[in-house]
């Protein structure tokens, strides 16, 4: 009598197919997890408290005024950089000037000290317009904030001593 059963069985694609689906579908789970509870994680959470009160001052405000902000500063920002790039050629040649001319160095670091205060200056100003326009309870939250965040900074510096 002939066996009915081969000797090379066929393997089954079943299992494969289930296992990679199930490793897919984990790693679906496993990345929206991660992504959620990177995205609800408080500012400080990340970076930790800010090391400056200027730094305390931006992350205290609600996150759409950050937002405006920061999009407000990015053309200053790349203005600034084209403006660092060129000081910084701008000083290397006067560096390397024979005779060196101290008064050429000193000029361009007046010129470098004037851009940065202006630039801080209009950053100033526009936080200061989002300041204004809060209402009287925006404010005092605002300030709540900015307290803590101050709080934050001050125990991180206790601990670290």
């Amino acid at each position: 009598m002939q066996n009915s059963t081969p000797d090379n069985p066929k393997p089954r694609r079943w299992p494969r197919v289930l296992l990679a689906v199930s490793l897919a579908l984990n790693l679906l789970f496993l990345g929206l997890f991660a992504g959620a509870s990177f995205r609800h994680r408080s500012l400080d959470a990340v970076s930790g408290p800010p090391r400056t009160i200027g730094g305390a001052m931006f992350r205290a405000l609600p996150s759409e005024d950050r937002r405006a902000l920061r999009a407000g500063s990015k053309t200053s920002h790349q203005d600034r950089r084209a403006g660092q790039k060129a000081d910084a050629k701008a000083i290397s040649a006067a560096l390397r000037q024979t005779p060196f001319q101290a008064d050429a160095l000193r000029d361009i670091l007046a010129k470098q000290g004037a851009h940065r205060a202006g630039f801080q200056e209009a950053v100033q100003l526009a936080w200061l317009d989002r300041i204004a326009g809060m209402t009287d309870k925006a404010r005092l939250a605002y300030a709540d904030r900015f307290e803590k965040s101050l709080e934050r900074r001050h125990a991180q510096r206790r601990d670290a001593n």
